[in-house]
């Protein structure tokens, strides 16, 4: 029987260092999954197959996503949130995936409490100077296994961006 599958944007290594700074403090699963944004979420992953992703992804650019806020979710998620036009950006995205949206953020941590959670998103706001920009380089396409190991179905790079090589 498969395990769940998700999709994955992730954030380039060379432009990771704020963000990883606050993750590797506070996401348990930082040191496991680099900063990403979630395209389609394991409890709908079977929808979408390797083929799609792969048609979707080689059609993509390196591209840069601007972030703008940093919100508490519930009592104790902090995620760093998309600005309105990356949204759309990534939306668009989504949908040629699977209808849908999704909500374009990293998750930068969960507190114990609304109160650690506070000071996460304190934390994460000295460090990161909002608004910033960080470029996703990165599509990757993976199934979670009933033991919690993951199995990468594909590695998609993106493109570079014709007009910034010339």
């Amino acid at each position: 029987m498969p395990g769940d599958r998700h999709v994955l944007l992730l954030a380039d290594k060379a432009q990771r260092g704020p963000v990883d700074d606050v993750r590797f403090e506070f996401e348990a699963l930082a040191y496991k999954v680099p900063a990403h944004i979630t395209l389609v979420d394991t409890d709908e992953g079977d929808k979408v197959n390797a083929a799609t992703v792969m048609r979707v992804a080689s059609k993509l650019f390196r591209t840069l996503i601007r972030f703008d806020r940093i919100q508490i979710v519930g009592e104790r998620n902090v995620w760093l949130m998309a600005d309105e036009e990356s949204t759309a950006w990534v939306e668009g995205i989504r949908k040629e995936l699977l209808e849908g949206k999704c909500n374009p953020r990293i998750v930068l941590g969960r507190g114990k409490d609304r109160a650690e959670a506070e000071r996460i998103r304190e934390f994460a706001m000295q460090k990161l100077k909002l608004p910033c920009v960080m470029e996703f380089s990165e599509v990757l396409h993976e199934e979670v296994l009933s033991d919690g190991s993951v199995r990468v179905i594909g590695k998609f790079p993106l493109k570079p961006d014709q007009l910034v090589q010339q």
